[in-house]
């Protein structure tokens, strides 16, 4: 099914690209922001991402979200708000801990780190309007029998040891999707977003495995792992 009609008549007739996301990029806007790999021109690019996607009265990107992504933030959200919470915690403790220590030894002045601590619910606002702004793209009736042949075959982005059901159920769902708008006479670019690198990415090359290549270039589907790369592929 994908997208329904009404919503794939929009896209087609505004013309402008499309990006698909993954739970792990949806929720890498919630996640906590005192993690080593969290870089700010990433974020930058989400928030401009999320403008132009909210932009009216035509917007300049159009969000799409997959059913089964839909069904992994309800379950996922309150975990991943409790660990940005509880690291941001942590990071005040330390914060106050360490300028107390060089105040002992002469520091003058003063941290101040107690306006971090409404990030999260900052966050999860941003978050909420990615989800708002976003279509939703269905499963058909046979996505799940092409999801589990993938798994079955451990074609990524399952692999042996990890079937990554859910993660196949994804990519066939905008797989569906993309060769919908295809169909449709839709030229503008369409791009995958995913930071699951370890499911997406071949360890040995760090590009996208080869057989997903094969499978987006169907439908002229183009993969970023970050915002940054998402922005940058979608000419935003």
């Amino acid at each position: 099914m994908s997208l329904g009609p009404g919503d794939l008549e929009k896209v087609v007739q505004m013309g402008v690209p499309v990006l698909l996301l993954d739970t792990c990029t949806a929720l890498d806007v919630l996640r906590d922001i005192t993690r080593k790999t969290v870089q700010l021109h990433n974020l930058q690019a989400a928030m401009r991402l999320l403008t132009a996607a909210e932009l009216l009265p035509k917007p300049e990107l159009v969000l799409v979200m997959a059913e089964q992504v839909t069904a992994e933030l309800a379950d996922n959200r309150d975990q991943v708000e409790a660990e940005a919470r509880d690291a941001l915690d942590k990071f005040h403790e330390q914060a106050q801990r360490v300028a107390a220590v060089a105040t002992l030894f002469g520091a003058v002045g003063t941290v101040a780190t107690a306006h971090l601590r409404d990030h999260v619910p900052r966050a999860k606002e941003v978050l909420r309007r990615w989800e708002t702004v976003s279509l939703l793209a269905r499963q058909g009736s046979d996505t799940k029998g092409r999801a589990m042949t993938r798994v079955v075959s451990a074609v990524p982005p399952s692999r042996r040891g990890k079937e990554s059901a859910k993660d196949c159920l994804v990519v066939e769902t905008y797989l569906e999707t993309a060769a919908q708008l295809r169909a449709a006479q839709f030229k503008s670019k369409i791009v995958l977003g995913s930071s699951n690198t370890d499911d997406y990415v071949d360890p040995v090359s760090k590009r996208l495995h080869e057989r997903l290549r094969a499978d987006f270039a169907v439908s002229e589907i183009e993969f970023a792992p970050n915002f940054g790369a998402m922005r940058h592929l979608l000419g935003l």
